[in-house]
């Protein structure tokens, strides 16, 4: 019985997922976007997604929470342009 309910417990841990909130940033982009979240008090989380850039996520609980904080805070904000961009 105490092992059937720690399965059920970790299944319904794994139940608990993550919404991606923005995707396609830079690492400054997903940063600046990470600690206003954290600031507030969102639980939110960077993944690296290789050559698409950044995205973070957030429980599907705060995404409303952290839609309003970064337009308040405009972010994220433009990507700094690269010398290569430039030419």
């Amino acid at each position: 019985m105490k092992y059937i309910s720690l399965l059920l417990f970790i299944l319904l841990l794994c139940g608990c997922k993550q919404q991606e909130l923005l995707n396609h940033l830079d690492q400054q982009q997903a940063n600046d976007v990470l600690a206003v979240l954290q600031r507030h008090n969102i639980n939110a989380e960077k993944k690296d997604q290789g050559k698409t850039g950044f995205s973070i996520y957030v429980e599907p609980t705060d995404f409303a929470s952290a839609v309003d904080w970064l337009k308040i805070y405009n972010l994220p904000g433009k990507p700094d342009i690269q010398i290569s961009q430039m030419f």
